[in-house]
């Protein structure tokens, strides 16, 4: 008989005077933070779905991992049910309620707005002007936008394709404005192709969302004629569609393209990379379908120069922040994550996936399904540059490294 199974959640260590606690936090944020004692944490381990109450009391018994009454431990789950944090009917009944509710919609609100960025468009505005270049595409000097930097390359084919971070724009704001003003006019292209990190749990590799991005600026459109088709072709990619809910890093972007471009920007087709691209054969064979579709779709026009790719993606997550014992150096975070980037700036993508799995999976670089994925979008003979590269802190009270390239890519 099936015991109680713990759902994927994110733990997060904090210390509350002498007490240890650990932090449950739900990626999909259908349960409140839920705070244990951190001595309990080989019972969460334990609740593998595999076996009984009695037998998990049992097995931590045999294993020295600590003395509980029965009694105590069905409380324990029990507390767990009905927080949400448990694989069971509560949960998938909250699930499909989420899912329900977000398809019904036909314009994804900003999440952000009021608490990562300012809501006032005014205020808004003078938040992003740092990342933005000063003059439009048409217009703007050859000489450098900022005393302090060298001059935009204007001479450079127009960008196929880009790679951000999913930062708040001021915190990476020179590579940001270099890049942006590299772009040309909007109307040099029909369409925006949005790849985006995800580390919300599901069973696909990709999902998309029918929906139009609102923004405190104004709205930018999605690409629903492109989306018609591909669902034609991959029907799976609308199923887990919810994932698009909790996006951050599409919602960066979209804000950044309003800002950018306005009323003049063409339409987006969203899409969140998950993990199961690189971990499971399912997720590979999947990714190879939609990649085809996308190519038998957009192949002409893509040639052409009229797609831009956005990926939004970064490399190393570590230190304490994220769950690892130690700190390494901001230097050794930096030569680590430019070994993972010289496979697609030497343009060789297909050493790619293999470095990016080679770490330990608990220091994979953070946005490596979105960065193969864009990989394997790209023409042969690409040119890729380095715009900028930070490691920049992790936010919190833990310390901790993010690794933030910033990419431009032409053909």
């Amino acid at each position: 008989m099936a015991g109680p199974k713990l759902r994927r959640l994110e733990r997060l260590r904090m210390q509350r005077g002498d007490e240890q606690l650990l932090v449950l936090r739900d990626p999909l944020e259908l349960a409140e933070p839920f705070a244990i004692d951190a001595s309990h944490e080989p019972v969460l381990d334990a609740l593998d779905g595999q076996r009984s109450l009695a037998q998990v009391r049992q097995s931590l018994l045999m294993r020295g991992r600590g003395c509980v009454e029965l009694s105590d431990l069905q409380q324990f789950v029990q507390d767990l049910g009905d927080a949400g944090l448990l694989d069971d009917d509560r949960f998938r009944d909250a699930w499909a309620a989420a899912h329900e509710a977000f398809v019904d919609e036909e314009i994804r609100a900003p999440r952000r707005a009021g608490l990562l960025y300012p809501e006032d468009p005014a205020d808004l505005r003078a938040w992003l002007s740092d990342a933005l270049p000063q003059a439009t595409p048409a217009a703007r000097p050859r000489a450098a936008l900022h005393a302090s930097e060298p001059p935009s390359p204007t001479w450079l084919p127009a960008p196929i394709a880009v790679v951000t971070p999913h930062q708040p724009p001021p915190s990476i704001a020179a590579g940001l404005r270099r890049l942006l003003s590299s772009l040309p006019a909007p109307e040099h292209y029909r369409r925006v192709v949005i790849l985006a990190t995800d580390h919300t749990p599901g069973l696909l590799p990709y999902a998309s969302a029918d929906k139009d991005w609102a923004t405190p600026l104004g709205t930018v459109a999605c690409d629903l004629e492109l989306l018609a088709k591909l669902d034609q072709r991959v029907p799976w990619l609308l199923r887990e569609q919810t994932r698009l809910r909790l996006s951050d890093p599409i919602e960066w972007v979209t804000l950044l393209l309003r800002a950018l471009w306005g009323d003049r920007c063409p339409p987006v087709l969203p899409i969140a990379c998950g993990q199961t691209r690189l971990t499971t054969q399912d997720g590979a064979h999947a990714a190879h379908e939609l990649i085809a579709a996308l190519d038998d779709l957009l192949g002409e026009s893509t040639r052409a120069g009229e797609v831009l790719v956005w990926a939004t993606a970064e490399l190393s997550h570590v230190g304490p922040a994220y769950g690892h014992q130690q700190l390494p150096p901001r230097d050794q975070i930096e030569a680590d994550d430019r070994h993972v980037l010289a496979a697609l700036l030497d343009n060789q993508p297909e050493q790619l996936a293999k470095r990016c799995m080679e770490r330990p999976a608990a220091s994979r670089p953070s946005g490596s399904a979105c960065l193969v994925t864009l990989a394997d979008l790209l023409p042969d003979r690409y040119r890729a540059a380095l715009v900028d590269y930070q490691a920049i802190p992790a936010p919190g009270e833990q310390p901790g490294w993010i690794g933030c390239p910033t990419i431009r890519i032409t053909s």
